[in-house]
């Protein structure tokens, strides 16, 4: 039957772009996850199936983010979020979530659908160009104090240089040091 063959053709595509596949209940509990998501957790399908998407979560705080997004399903709207997780090995990993409400045949809400993609290497890239963003405007600004404290520096015993000169001026000079002191 068609929806079969289109099931299967989608979850193939989602399955060869390294995507994870989650599909749990609507108080969060795991009723699916590809290999992918597998993968990326660190869990196996056994280990997944019947467990909470909590488990991922490395914050309480982030409770009321997965929260949020069930009352969204409810609404029937999607979105995407990102969100900081640890995996089976306790790593943090950063994952972008595409998450949808899920219907049955009867256009009854029976859940969600998560499309997980692991970004924790680009996360790691940001907060690295943040840092050396950071340490380049700290240089910048060390390098303008300098040169505002050296220019103060050499502006003092410059001045008393030009005014020494303005009042060798006002002597009686020979032609040869007139030369020197006005030019």
């Amino acid at each position: 039957n068609l929806l079969i063959t289109q099931e299967e053709k989608y979850r193939n595509i989602i399955a060869n772009m390294n995507l994870g596949l989650l599909e749990v209940t609507p108080d969060e509990t795991i009723i699916f996850a590809n290999q992918s998501f597998c993968e990326m957790s660190g869990y196996a399908i056994s280990e997944l199936k019947g467990e909470k998407t909590t488990k991922f979560l490395i914050n309480d705080s982030d409770l009321d983010i997965l929260n949020e997004k069930q009352k969204l399903r409810k609404k029937g709207t999607s979105d995407n979020y990102e969100i900081a997780v640890k995996n089976k090995q306790g790593d943090v990993r950063w994952w972008f979530v595409s998450g949808a409400p899920n219907y049955n045949d009867r256009n009854e809400l029976i859940g969600s659908i998560g499309i997980h993609l692991d970004i924790t290497n680009q996360k790691k890239l940001e907060t690295e160009l943040e840092k050396a963003k950071l340490v380049a405007e700290d240089a910048s600004q060390a390098k303008e104090s300098f040169l505002a404290n050296m220019s103060h520096e050499i502006r003092t015993p410059l001045n008393a240089i030009i005014g020494m000169i303005r009042e060798l001026g006002r002597e009686d000079l020979t032609a040869k040091q007139n030369s020197y002191v006005s030019h």
